[in-house]
């Protein structure tokens, strides 16, 4: 796979009509990262202490008074004891920066008009794909010298250790980045751009923008071409040469516990009193935003199939109409969409 280009690697995991945007590749050869600056002096202590063992353990300096060697079970099970660690510190001291320098060369990039597509594998081919409509977190750092990564998802507290280490199971503590890319702000915009052409195919219906200091919200309610109502939380923030993007998707037939949750835990804060209010709904709706229960679930379903209104149901249950058609939605007694129910 090394004599590839990027391109060629993309194109063979192209969908039919999907379009190729950029590809590429990290910064390749031997490369020192920011954890190096812990790690080696690390990995020097380890390497040189287990030497140090191995040595002795050899028998050079693990002598008698009259110059015999230890015994012989001392002899190898001492140095068959300590070859895991000087083999252990010879990797940390040199071999991993040449494992890291193969995986790169082995690891190619790419950003289409519908997905960010990561191929990797020291050994074997692995390929991963990120859907650029469902891609919530988006982070860059930038260096002065315009190379820097991107990042797709939460980071992991163990990241920072553990990243560009080459160390078997490190993988598990990163979430998927473009890595040492060498004109990372070019990247991050080619992405930005795919991203909001891809939200060309659904339809924003409603947008609040909240700014608040270093960082904006948005709350965003769009439509899928297939109908189906989504609730897009965006926050973005820039600091210094960082940017960050989180986004939250919320589909419909979440909102309501979406809604009831927010609700919980806004009322733990001083707010102002508002019209929505729990405590104002509930003075019609008595139960509106409860927890629903079992026997409230199945007492719902029989009457439901009794032929019982919905309005007249949210009188019994003492809440709102959306609430009812919400909870029949989720028993499966109703379509999510369905307009006829909204009139029953």
């Amino acid at each position: 796979m090394e004599w590839q280009t990027p391109d060629d690697v993309m194109r063979s995991h192209l969908e039919s009509g999907e379009r190729l945007l950029w590809s590429g590749q990290p910064i390749q050869g031997l490369k020192l990262h920011s954890h190096d600056f812990y790690l080696i002096p690390f990995s020097l202590l380890w390497c040189g202490f287990a030497i140090f063992w191995e040595i002795m353990a050899l028998g050079f300096l693990f002598v008698n008074g009259e110059g015999e060697p230890p015994p012989v079970a001392i002899q190898i099970i001492f140095p068959l004891f300590g070859l895991p660690f000087v083999i252990v510190g010879l990797y940390l001291v040199f071999g991993r920066f040449f494992v890291d320098a193969r995986q790169r060369a082995r690891t190619f990039y790419g950003v289409t008009d519908n997905r960010l597509i990561i191929v990797s594998g020291l050994f074997s081919r692995k390929v991963k794909s990120l859907n650029l409509r469902t891609l919530s977190d988006l982070s860059m750092v930038q260096k002065i010298n315009g190379t820097g990564s991107i990042t797709f998802g939460p980071t992991h507290p163990l990241a920072a250790c553990f990243g560009g280490t080459a160390w078997p199971g490190a993988g598990m503590y990163g979430s998927p980045c473009f890595d040492l890319l060498p004109n990372v702000a070019e990247v991050y915009k080619i992405i930005r751009d795919a991203q909001k052409v891809s939200d060309h195919f659904t339809k924003t219906l409603h947008t609040e923008k909240i700014p608040a200091e270093s960082r904006t919200y948005f709350f965003d309610v769009k439509e899928s071409r297939d109908g189906t109502r989504y609730l897009c939380v965006t926050e973005t923030r820039s600091t210094g040469s960082e940017h960050e993007r989180h986004r939250v998707m919320v589909f419909q037939e979440h909102m309501e516990a979406f809604h009831e949750a927010y609700l919980k835990a806004a009322e733990r804060f001083d707010l102002k009193p508002r019209a929505y209010r729990v405590d104002k709904i509930r003075e019609e709706h008595a139960h509106a935003y409860k927890q629903w229960t079992p026997e409230e679930d199945k007492h719902l379903a029989d009457k439901y199939n009794q032929g019982i209104e919905i309005n007249e149901l949210a009188n019994m249950f003492q809440r709102q109409p959306g609430a009812i058609r919400s909870r029949l939605s989720k028993l499966g007694l109703i379509p999510l969409h369905s307009e006829k129910e909204k009139d029953r």
